[in-house]
């Protein structure tokens, strides 16, 4: 019998709606442990009549297997198997060549101390916080390093403008100081309006000079490219260097490519090309 069709119920019809629950179990990654041992024995014998042989020689191999899977709650199942083989050249020996295998099942659970899910799994929650501290940690190493690229581009931004106006003030300066010379020749001002307008003239000078002084030190005028890889990003980012006119070094020895043969047209290219400086890492000056 249908309950419901689309939209709705049948008049005078019942709709019920089940639940169900299921149960998850949470496990851990199984171990697997597996050890092998293959030997060679030649054995002197001293009575020849018992043994039937002056020398007897084994070949022994053995293998070891064990598969654990634990559970968040507490438990774990062992499986275990254990083989080991015999050939030896005995003639007296009626069982030979033998082999022996087992292998062994086994459960166990706590059931007072160190029994429960939250308890067990305690590591892997503890893993995934550590997990999420070392994302949190990265994201702001990477914050703080785009942070300081930041402030030395616009302080290298404040620099440019402090130097455009010292130059302006200088400008001004130096207009102010030829219009106080012409109204001296006319005899407009007195010779101490003209020493203070010099005086202006060399302060604004000594203040531009300052400011290219503080944008030298802050400009980039060499790029020493390393890294990966050379007939790619290394390449690419010496000509991104070279059309802003900066000088480009690279060290052989300290970049890494895909294709040896691009690599070495790259670093002609670059050489010939962008005049970068080819020469190894030690050789580089700082």
């Amino acid at each position: 019998m249908r309950a419901a069709t689309e939209g709705g119920c049948r008049p005078g019809l019942t709709a019920t709606r089940k639940r169900s629950r299921s149960v998850e179990v949470s496990i851990a990654d199984a171990t697997i442990q597996e050890s092998s041992a293959f030997a060679h024995r030649s054995l002197p014998q001293a009575n020849a009549t018992q043994s039937v042989t002056q020398v007897i020689v084994q070949n022994t191999r053995s293998h070891s297997v064990t598969i654990q899977q634990g559970f968040v709650s507490g438990g774990s199942v062992t499986l275990t198997y254990n083989g080991r083989y015999l050939d030896e050249n005995s003639p007296s020996n009626i069982l030979n060549p033998s082999e022996a295998v087992s292998l062994a099942l086994s459960a166990q659970h706590n059931l007072l101390q160190g029994r429960g899910i939250k308890l067990g799994s305690r590591n892997i929650t503890i893993a995934k916080m550590n997990l999420a501290m070392s994302d949190n940690t990265f994201r702001a190493q990477v914050t703080r390093t785009v942070a300081q690229v930041l402030n030395v581009y616009y302080g290298l931004v404040g620099d440019y403008m402090d130097v455009g106006a010292k130059q302006g003030t200088l400008d001004t300066a130096t207009t102010f100081a030829n219009e106080t010379s012409r109204r001296l020749e006319l005899g407009a001002v007195a010779q101490l309006d003209v020493t203070t307008a010099r005086n202006q003239v060399a302060q604004a000078r000594l203040a531009l000079a300052n400011s290219n002084v503080t944008l030298q030190q802050r400009q980039v005028t060499e790029v020493i490219l390393t890294g990966q890889v050379t007939e790619q990003c290394v390449l690419y980012s010496a000509l991104d260097a070279h059309v802003r006119h900066l000088e480009v070094c690279v060290p052989p020895d300290a970049v890494a490519h895909i294709h040896p043969d691009l690599a070495e047209a790259a670093l002609r290219m670059m050489d010939l090309n962008m005049g970068a400086e080819i020469c190894p890492a030690d050789k580089v000056v700082l």
